[in-house]
């Protein structure tokens, strides 16, 4: 089985799943939670 990736870039929040096999988790960052605020820079 292969294991899939699923990103949501929401307005204001993204996140990271994962789904292996028949199994899904969502991925946390450092401070344990598993939405992030957008953020955008150029240069």
């Amino acid at each position: 089985m292969s294991r899939v990736i699923g990103i949501d870039l929401g307005t204001t929040n993204s996140c990271v799943a994962i789904m292996d096999g028949d199994k899904s988790k969502v991925i946390e960052n450092f401070m344990l939670m598993i939405t992030l605020k957008k953020w955008y820079g150029h240069d």
